[in-house]
């Protein structure tokens, strides 16, 4: 979908600016989240149920379960 620049000062340019903050804060997130070793999933919210699960189901493996082992317990090790 092309961008067409809105007429500065209208309504829609301070729409296409703030929809470029936004996508640089969640760019900037994902990068973050991503170089801290996180699997991070962003799907196109306008994509079809079917598309969204074909993408997920292709990063399953990429998931580890948590499984508790020598005393760990999900708020840390020998907590109670």
């Amino acid at each position: 979908m092309a961008t067409v620049d809105a007429p500065p000062g209208s309504v829609e340019a301070q729409q296409q600016l703030a929809q470029a903050e936004v996508n640089e804060q969640m760019n900037q997130i994902i990068a973050d989240d991503t170089s801290k070793g996180a699997t991070v999933h962003v799907f196109d919210p306008d994509a079809s149920p079917e598309k969204k699960a074909s993408e997920a189901a292709k990063q399953r493996d990429a998931l580890k379960p948590y499984t508790v082992s020598d005393g760990d317990t999900p708020r840390g090790k020998g907590t109670s």
